[in-house]
């Protein structure tokens, strides 16, 4: 062995350091792996060992394999202060870091289901503004906030997803990229048709990732051709947040608006529902009803008082209605793009005074009037379109 390396010194230039390298041995006593390693002049190690971050050697079905994950998790999780984050600070940082941190671990293997909970757990903490020893309450679904923008989700992704979708591509990279060495290696292994047929002659890792995949045809993605399914696939790997529609560009107030709609946000009748002692559920705002989402943002007098103002000066009847059904309503209106968004930004802002009279009613006792309430609705919403784009704002006010 210690000659074999010689040569290719030899040939290649690239001389081995032997006091780095280390011998393992399969199927071979340890004895016999000591005394080799003295002969060489190297260090003899068991399985499993770790080659560029990766465990080899180990069952990936062992949680005990996914510990060096949990770690990386942990290490970043324990010195974050989520409180000092913002919504949209805290939604990044689950994007780009909790979400990219094990790419490595799970584009090789696949993720047990208590690998997956235990991962998916500590992201959520940090979403709702917990640690590692505190649990706050989680006032909407976590696989709902994982869901995608366009069906009412925040876009965070699922790793579970990830996983398949990253396991996945090497089958799209099998096809693709059949002279490749790796590709060439597996074909010469599993045979000529296992990309296409997801075949595997021999148990290993490539076995499970023939496991992942068909399982991914159990999931509804094996209609169409194959390449069809397997840029379905791949088309379920993160990418850039689409711009497309920025309704729900995260913000304090969207963010708010997104929980609201859900039922989420911290009324006193929720707050009891968690389990939360509350002295009292009545609206502190005109303290004849319960202080829960649908009287709040529809049969509560200081939400009505505002309406009645903001009707004339947007020329339509807002409905008496919860703000989902508001929301429906004014997407059926003709309107220009100019005229939906100030809608929008009215509708949004209403709200989102109504929650902040609230709390500030029942922190210090004190309530801002209607007039005020409604100047202070019509600055901020123009002032929110301006910032969002101010082509369409200069052009609605020239009239064009």
């Amino acid at each position: 062995m210690s000659n074999a390396l010689g040569f290719f010194y030899g040939v290649s230039g690239h001389k081995i350091n032997f006091q780095k390298s280390s011998i393992i041995g399969v199927g071979v006593c340890q004895e016999e792996i000591g005394r080799l390693a003295y002969f060489i002049g190297c260090k003899a190690q068991n399985l499993p060992f770790k080659y560029l971050g990766i465990p080899i050697g180990g069952s990936a079905k062992r949680v005990s394999f996914w510990e060096p994950v949990f770690n990386k998790f942990k290490k970043h999780f324990s010195g974050w202060k989520a409180i000092l984050f913002s919504i949209g600070g805290t939604l990044t940082l689950i994007k780009s870091v909790l979400g990219s941190l094990g790419n490595y671990f799970l584009s090789i293997y696949r993720m047990p289901k208590s690998v997956v909970k235990t991962l998916e757990s500590l992201r959520c903490s940090v979403f709702w503004g917990g640690s590692l020893n505190i649990r706050k309450i989680h006032w909407i679904n976590w696989n709902t906030a994982l869901a995608s923008k366009k069906v009412g989700g925040l876009g965070i992704g699922s790793l579970n997803v990830l996983n398949f979708s990253l396991l996945y591509k090497w089958r799209w990279r099998g096809i693709n990229y059949r002279d490749s060495l790796w590709a060439q290696v597996i074909l010469d292994i599993h045979g000529k048709e296992c990309f296409y047929n997801m075949s595997a002659k021999s148990n290993g890792n490539w076995n499970n990732i023939v496991a992942a995949n068909k399982h991914v045809h159990t999931m509804g993605i094996r209609s169409g051709s194959v390449q069809e399914q397997l840029h379905s696939m791949v088309g379920l790997l993160p990418r850039d947040l689409d711009n497309s529609d920025d309704r729900w560009r995260i913000s304090m107030i969207n963010h708010f608006v997104w929980r609201l709609l859900r039922n989420g946000i911290p009324t006193n009748v929720n707050l009891f529902g968690k389990g939360v002692d509350i002295s009292t559920v009545r609206c502190n705002l005109c303290d004849s009803g319960i202080d829960d989402t649908s009287h709040l943002f529809r049969h509560c007098p200081f939400t009505c008082d505002p309406r009645s103002k903001i009707n004339p000066w947007v020329h339509h009847n807002i409905p008496d209605e919860d703000p989902k059904d508001k929301l429906n309503w004014y997407k059926g209106l003709h309107l220009t793009n100019f005229q939906r968004q100030v809608l929008e930004a009215i509708m949004l802002m209403w709200w989102w005074h109504i929650w902040k009279e609230r709390n500030n009613g029942f922190h210090n006792g004190h309530h801002t009037s209607v007039d005020d309430t409604f100047t202070s609705i019509v600055s901020l919403s123009f002032l929110w379109v301006s910032n969002r784009d101010w082509s369409i704002l200069l052009i609605g006010m020239n009239g064009k």
